[in-house]
């Protein structure tokens, strides 16, 4: 699996959710608990579509990634040292484009979790 970088990001929308599940059984006091480590995670992204942008084609990657069903590591990540970093392994579940003739061209995409996420610090 490739790294792949998109150019001129703009936005960015990271949540985090638990699932409350209801683990009461007839005569319990109602009660629903979140077991440990189940939770989701969906992340929209969108930014700038830039075909010129060495990272431009990482917007391609992504549709090459939603019809191919194709498992995709996001990393969110800053330049500045000792700033937090987020991995999660998940889907693309949704891409969008928006090309208006008098505005420069966008996309957006969404991001969906499959697996745990890890945190960490640039370094």
């Amino acid at each position: 699996m490739d790294a792949v970088e998109l150019a001129s990001q703009r936005e960015m929308s990271f949540e985090i959710s638990d699932e409350m599940i209801d683990t009461t059984t007839k005569g319990d006091a109602a009660k629903s608990r979140v077991p440990l480590g189940e939770y989701d995670v969906s992340i929209s992204i969108g930014g700038l579509y830039d075909t010129e942008a060495t990272a431009g084609g990482g917007v391609d990657t992504l549709i090459s990634n939603l019809t191919g069903s194709v498992k995709a590591t996001l990393l969110v990540t800053t330049s500045q040292t000792g700033g937090h970093t987020y991995e999660i392994e998940g889907y693309v579940s949704n891409i969008s484009e928006e090309m208006n003739q008098s505005d420069v061209v966008t996309y957006s995409a969404d991001f969906s979790s499959t697996g745990e996420l890890t945190t960490g610090s640039v370094l």
